[in-house]
């Protein structure tokens, strides 16, 4: 197929040029001059405007994980007070139970900061 298309392009080129000179529609001479400038000098590069943040992108990742570190740990802190809470609703009757629920609260917040 492209063997055939350059075996025509001679009279295709010649056509181009007529009718750049002779077309009566605006429209077509001006289709046909471009055909022909994209062919001999190729088609015009095209520009791309790219932009980038105002700050560096790895500060805006870190202070993102930054901010979500701080509200696991809100959390987290609210979790752990809230077990406290219902450990001393629920199961304390007495004052010297409540080290058992304290230790209970402590012991979740070290499992955390170790898994974590």
């Amino acid at each position: 197929m492209q063997e055939l298309a350059r075996h025509h392009a001679p009279e295709v080129i010649a056509e181009l040029a007529r009718l750049v000179l002779k077309a009566k529609s605006e429209t077509a001479r001006i289709a046909a001059g471009r055909e022909l400038l994209d062919r001999g000098f190729g088609r015009p590069r095209q520009s791309v405007e790219v932009s980038h943040p105002e700050k560096n992108i790895v500060r805006m990742l870190l202070d993102d994980i930054d901010a979500r570190n701080r509200e696991y740990d809100r959390l987290k802190r609210y979790e752990v007070e809230a077990i406290r809470q219902r450990s001393t609703e629920q199961f304390v009757t007495h004052p010297s139970q409540m080290s058992a629920v304290e230790s209970k609260a402590d012991l979740i917040s070290q499992n955390h900061e170790v898994c974590f």
